[in-house]
């Protein structure tokens, strides 16, 4: 069932279990994974900053010999393609079920 962004916070402040509603088109649920996510990335950022951008340049240039920049594009097109992949499959699979209902 499809909910606006007030009407969530208004069932989730009241307790109710608002994990199988939609919000702009994707599932509560999904909504919550993505947060996490954003909270690691904001963790890394914090830890990257406190160590800072010498000592990480520094530590690069150490790996540099062993992952080739080549290497690393490869890797970063790999795990950018492996997210479309699975994002397109939640989505068709959601189309299924919405199908089957």
């Amino acid at each position: 069932m499809e909910i606006g962004l007030i009407d969530a916070w208004k069932l989730w402040a009241t307790g109710v279990s608002v994990a199988d509603y939609e919000l702009w088109g994707l599932q509560i649920l999904w909504w919550g994974r993505i947060g996490k996510f954003v909270q690691l990335i904001a963790a890394i950022t914090i830890i990257a900053e406190i160590i800072g951008a010498k000592n990480l340049r520094e530590f690069g240039r150490s790996l540099h010999p062993a992952y080739p920049l080549a290497h690393i594009r490869q890797l970063t097109t790999n795990a950018k393609d492996w997210v479309k992949t699975f994002y397109g499959y939640i989505r068709l699979t959601k189309r299924e079920i919405s199908r089957e209902e």
